[in-house]
């Protein structure tokens, strides 16, 4: 994306991530299969002409993943939701969810994009960013801001 490690302050479309796994993930894309409607993916919708790109359909099992930011002093991180999701978000820097490793309880029931804080691990330095999701229900996920 950007020839080397993305500034780790700011915010950032959620459809840049590189890794986009869930439960219903499947090998390979055939259209006519229904779980393909269903299932974690990128798409987006179209507001006043401008066209914004959002994951959808995030639920429990999924993993996003980003590659790479170069963190001063990572404080925090703020994704832009909508849905109904009751759960768990890990931000780890693998995609295990084991390492530097800090989770925060999330409650969302909205159909307007709205904000969540999460907690994150004090990162300086590069590295990948991975958001893994456990809970009941599920969003869609706009942006995430990098604190």
């Amino acid at each position: 994306l950007n020839g080397g490690p993305l500034c780790g302050k700011g915010e950032y479309p959620a459809a840049i991530a590189c890794h986009l796994t869930s439960p219903t993930t499947t090998s390979s894309i055939n259209y006519n299969n229904p779980v393909m409607k269903t299932q974690t993916r990128i798409t987006e919708e179209t507001d006043n002409g401008e066209h914004i790109p959002f994951v959808t359909a995030v639920a429990d099992g999924t993993v996003l993943g980003y590659k790479y930011f170069r963190f001063e002093q990572l404080s925090g991180v703020t994704l832009t939701v909508r849905g109904s999701f009751n759960g768990t978000v890990t931000v780890s820097t693998d995609i295990e969810g084991s390492a530097n490793a800090v989770s925060t309880a999330v409650s969302v029931n909205s159909t307007e994009w709205t904000k969540v804080q999460l907690n994150a691990p004090a990162l300086t330095g590069d590295y990948p960013l991975y958001l893994h999701f456990s809970g009941e229900g599920n969003l869609d996920i706009q942006t995430i801001t990098l604190g």
